[in-house]
């Protein structure tokens, strides 16, 4: 007889079997275990959405010919969107206390089907890893070349680089030996890094006397960008964050919160923190104009020119600490959890060391080398990553018509194994299909990618219908 373990969620109890399906941190989370509120909530997603990669984005969108009105209605209107996204792909989360990659198998199956999005998922993770390293080291370089002026006269890349590799290992010291500092960093880091930054900007208008010429109506910057651009724009903002489209049950699954005040406190945190982050960046590169330095749209590179040094520690320091908190959880532990259960053999400890090297070479200094860059590699992801996010959602509301069976996600050739290998066919070709289409309509990818995988995939489970093991899965 199967072991099995009893689970009680908001949508029933459920006895799950011990097999090879119940991998590492895929254990449903009791109902008892719930626990984050809406102050939790809150302060989650503010955080996430202050980033430095946020600000850089923002300036971005500036020099690709926005105004900073047009930006912050983009990045407004985009993060209503983001809203609504992760209330309809979390509330799975919150209801039978699942990270995604259980999600993942009511609609793509149990096993072969479930490896390709979460493999997707967690290569967008190690590139983001890369990207929030570099900064680390671009913070460690700064601050170091402050203190040293030995350290500055050394070239620029290979110190940086040497940081990077260094940095790289002290996380994965990080992602195995508790902190209590760490956990302090996680809370007061994002906003004493907001307050220093705001302390930056005033003392360096109070120097010039202005907010720069991004906010003078007669400069080139005051000029508004036809509407198509606006639209690209929204969808590059959407795109930064189609990883969390899918797996935003990882947060959500945390929570005991009805459906409607966990959409509240998604859209304060969220709204709030991205709003925040993006005026800060127009704001810097704006400055960085005033100051001289051309227009400077990584914030880092601006606070490591500021001219009083103990203040410019000060941000680099918490800019440092925001991203470490910040990588372990939303871009490091992710491909960590998928190589586990990939691969049942390796242990946590070999996993993030493996995903901790190949994020090495992600080449994150080629992704930040100019802002158009970073801007197409955000874009491109959003365009492979939307259509599974629009897939998950027209599955639960509209093909399971929100009943899941959860302990037959656990099981080797049950209703959500669909066909042989446990591959739902007909969702990875919704998936396919919309990545073809969004990939034809590449300035507006990762919308069109939503869109159509939600509308080709209920077409093709109602063509499907007639199939034995699609009429039993759902």
């Amino acid at each position: 007889m199967v072991e099995k373990i009893s689970v009680s969620t908001r949508r029933g109890e459920f006895q799950i079997p011990k097999g090879k399906l119940l991998g590492l941190d895929q254990v449903p989370m009791d109902k008892g275990e719930q626990r984050w509120g809406s102050g939790a909530i809150v302060t989650t997603f503010w955080g996430i959405g202050v980033t430095v990669a946020s600000m850089m984005l923002s300036a971005g969108l500036l020099l690709m010919g926005l105004n900073w009105i047009q930006v912050m209605i983009a990045c407004f209107i985009a993060s209503l969107i983001c809203v609504v996204v992760f209330l309809l792909n979390g509330v799975v989360g919150k209801n039978f206390g699942i990270p995604h990659t259980v999600q993942l198998r009511f609609t793509f199956g149990t096993r072969i089907g479930t490896y390709i999005p979460t493999i997707l998922r967690a290569i967008a993770g190690l590139f983001w890893a890369g990207i929030m390293t570099w900064i680390m080291a671009q913070c460690a370089d700064g601050i170091i070349g402050a203190l040293s002026s030995g350290w500055a006269a050394l070239p620029s890349f290979p110190r940086t680089l040497g940081l990077f590799v260094v940095l790289t290992g002290v996380q994965y010291i990080f992602m195995h030996y508790e902190y209590k500092g760490l956990r302090y960093l996680a809370v007061w880091g994002v906003p004493i890094f907001v307050v220093a930054f705001i302390i930056a900007i005033i003392w360096m208008y109070n120097i010039t006397g202005t907010w720069g010429p991004v906010f003078e109506a007669g400069s080139k910057y005051a000029a508004w960008a036809p509407t198509s651009v606006f639209i690209t724009a929204i969808v590059i903002i959407l795109g930064a964050w189609t990883t969390l489209f899918i797996n935003i049950s990882d947060l959500t699954r945390a929570t005991h919160l009805s459906t409607k005040r966990l959409g509240v406190s998604i859209g304060i945190g969220w709204l709030g923190g991205m709003l925040m982050s993006y005026f800060l960046g127009i704001i810097v590169l704006s400055m960085s104009v005033v100051q001289g330095l051309g227009e400077e749209w990584n914030p880092v590179i601006w606070v490591i020119k500021f001219p009083v040094v103990g203040l410019a520690i000060t941000i680099l320091f918490f800019i440092f600490a925001v991203q470490l908190t910040t990588n372990l959880q939303a871009n490091v532990l992710s491909p960590t959890v998928t190589l586990c259960n990939l691969f049942r053999k390796l242990s946590f400890k070999k996993s993030s060391a493996i995903i901790l090297f190949i994020s090495l070479f992600t080449v994150p200094w080629v992704l930040l080398a100019h802002a158009s860059t970073l801007l197409q590699f955000v874009n491109n992801f959003g365009t492979v990553l939307g259509g599974i996010a629009g897939v998950m959602i027209a599955d639960y509301y509209l093909v399971h018509k929100r009943k899941l069976n959860l302990a037959e996600a656990y099981v080797n050739g049950g209703i959500y194994s669909y066909f042989r290998g446990g591959i739902n066919y007909l969702a990875i070709a919704a998936f396919v299909i919309a990545v073809i289409l969004a990939a034809s309509f590449i300035d507006y990818g990762a919308i069109v990618g939503v869109v159509s995988g939600f509308v080709v995939y209920i077409v093709l489970i109602a063509l499907g219908k007639r199939l034995p093991v699609i009429r039993r899965g759902v």
